[in-house]
């Protein structure tokens, strides 16, 4: 008796743990972080004329990994800044990264950051 009443705490355990597990997997496909940072705001301290040295717009990697939106490379002085536009959003996910491209294929070794969230604004 007593070892079947262990068997049944052990699955309980199992079970919030795969809960658990599972929300944390799943959570970033249907939890949304907008950022809404001024070029103003990140490029503090550097007073230069900002400059737009290029534009482009944001394609999907896949089926799944969703992306759209506009973004453009701004100069600032001897620093460069990604600007992501008001329509930029991509499907969620751990480890959100943006890598330069062309023609529709990025460069692995391209890599400029991690996103702090998939909506723009």
């Amino acid at each position: 008796m007593i070892k079947y009443k262990y068997k049944k705490i052990i699955i309980l355990i199992l079970i919030i743990i795969a809960i658990a597990v599972g929300y944390w997997l799943t959570s970033p496909l249907f939890i949304n972080k907008k950022t809404n940072e001024k070029l103003e705001d990140i490029s503090a301290g550097v007073s230069a004329e900002q400059v737009v040295i290029a534009e482009g717009n944001f394609t999907d990697a896949d089926n799944f990994h969703k992306g759209e939106g506009a973004v453009k490379i701004i100069k600032v002085g001897d620093k460069y800044f990604a600007r992501f536009e008001d329509n930029f959003k991509v499907t969620n996910g751990p480890d959100l990264f943006v890598h330069f491209g062309k023609d529709g294929a990025y460069a692995n070794e391209a890599k400029i950051g991690e996103l702090k969230g998939n909506l723009g604004g």
